[in-house]
């Protein structure tokens, strides 16, 4: 007889690469959840569950769907760049990179286009200098080695 609830950890289906990546983004926020992800983006979290486990790889509404995540993602800060925006969407192997041709694509690339963007991507270099001086009451210098160069990358 079998329960209800839950599948058992070993019995899930691991992440697909879309859910590798997306879980990578959702780091970049405290306390934010994939369920949280969902009610923010309007998106069912079964949807997104199956999205993240690779069960739904096409279908109508998923460009629409993924276009409410990286809204989401952005807003919170946990997504950059366009750059960054296609190499998650595109992990779908049935999604095609955003393109400026699609007036709903081009809502999104808007988003990256805004000066707020720069402003904003200066915020996770910031962040990763204050994380390291609040963590340690001395700072070796090799903690802040890469930080120059890590700058200067996300600035441009």
């Amino acid at each position: 007889m079998t329960q209800g609830g839950r599948p058992r950890r070993e019995d899930e289906k691991p992440d697909s690469p879309f859910g590798k990546a997306l879980k990578e983004h959702l780091r970049r926020i405290e306390d934010f959840t994939q369920a949280e992800l969902a009610r923010e983006s309007f998106i069912p979290e079964k949807t997104l569950s199956e999205m993240v486990k690779g069960k739904r790889t096409s279908g109508t509404a998923l460009r629409r769907d993924l276009h409410a995540i990286i809204k989401v993602l952005y807003q919170k800060k946990a997504l950059f760049t366009l750059e960054e925006a296609n190499r998650l969407i595109t992990t779908i192997p049935a999604i095609k990179e955003l393109d400026e041709r699609d007036p709903y694509d081009a809502e999104i690339i808007e988003l990256f286009d805004t000066p707020v963007a720069e402003i904003e991507r200066v915020a996770p270099i910031e962040d990763r200098i204050q994380g390291i001086l609040r963590n340690n009451a001395v700072v070796d210098h090799t903690q802040l080695f890469g930080v120059d160069t890590y700058i200067e990358k996300n600035k441009r």
